[in-house]
């Protein structure tokens, strides 16, 4: 299995009771977004979040997983069902901006469907 690591920063991950360090490839996976002015009530400025995907995230490929920021991850399971796309669970570092950098495990969609014979 191949794991690419669409994170800005350098990663350690637990695989085989091993640590793996996984550097960045090309740019990070990030949520395109806007803040637009939705208006002004009792002098207070409101704006709303417009979201336009997910840059930078490569499509899917045969035996790979791409390790992002959790908030990409959800937004990527939530669109698009992306069980390829993971973020680490139970960080065991994290650097000062609060960013995970190194677990011992991922965290991936799943998805269970559910059918029933009548």
């Amino acid at each position: 299995m191949t794991i690419i690591n669409k994170t800005d920063h350098v990663i350690a991950l637990m695989i085989n009771d091993q640590w793996t360090t996984i550097m960045p490839t090309g740019l990070a996976a990030k949520i395109k977004e806007e803040k637009q002015l939705l208006e002004t009530r009792s002098g207070v400025v409101l704006k709303k979040l417009v979201v336009h995907g997910i840059i930078q995230l490569p499509q899917r490929q045969p035996d790979t997983i791409y390790i992002v920021e959790p908030d990409v991850a959800r937004y990527a399971w939530k669109t698009s069902y992306r069980e390829d796309v993971c973020y680490l669970d139970c960080p065991i570092v994290r650097d000062d901006k609060y960013r995970s950098l190194a677990a011992m495990s991922l965290v991936c969609f799943h998805e269970v469907l559910l059918s029933y014979c009548l």
